[in-house]
């Protein structure tokens, strides 16, 4: 790739496969920038062109490796391999952001569950031991169950 490549991309092209590297989804990135995630893709779809990859990944991980000054990206390999830099802001004020979101990943999460390719101790010490309590229950529950089945059968064959 030549520098000219990466000088043709728009700034919102480059905030968008900003956020690709960091792992973000279109929608939470939609989210960031106060837009649709369909407007996000296009972006997206139009830097890989320019570009001249098939991926948003590879996309994201030339233009990490352009902005970085490392000569050649990641191609392959899973990336949750490769380990992060100090966090850098990659929101402009121009776009409508609010500074306090910058740098920062944005994920919903459905389940008070760590991300898989994220830290591992991300729970509060109030969700960890509510989850080992829920755990408990579970297995309380499942043996008494097995046990049952076990007395019914026994039963069944003593008849």
């Amino acid at each position: 790739m030549n520098r000219g490549d990466f000088d043709r991309l728009t700034n919102t092209q480059k905030v968008c496969l900003r956020h690709v590297y960091e792992h973000l989804t279109s929608k939470d990135i939609a989210r960031l920038l106060n837009s649709s995630p369909h407007t996000i893709d296009t972006h997206i779809r139009s830097a890989q062109r320019i570009l001249g990859v098939n991926s948003r990944f590879e996309a994201a991980r030339m233009l990490h490796a352009f902005e970085n000054g490392k000569k050649r990206a990641l191609s392959s390999g899973s990336s949750r391999l490769a380990q992060s830099t100090a966090p850098a802001t990659f929101l402009s004020p121009q776009l409508g952001v609010d500074s306090k979101l910058a740098g920062k990943p944005v994920r919903t999460k459905l389940l008070p569950l760590p991300d898989f390719w994220g830290d591992e101790h991300d729970l509060s010490n109030s969700a960890k031991f509510g989850w080992m309590v829920l755990i408990a229950i579970y297995i309380s529950i499942s043996i008494g169950a097995l046990l049952a089945l076990l007395q019914a059968v026994e039963a069944l064959f003593q008849s």
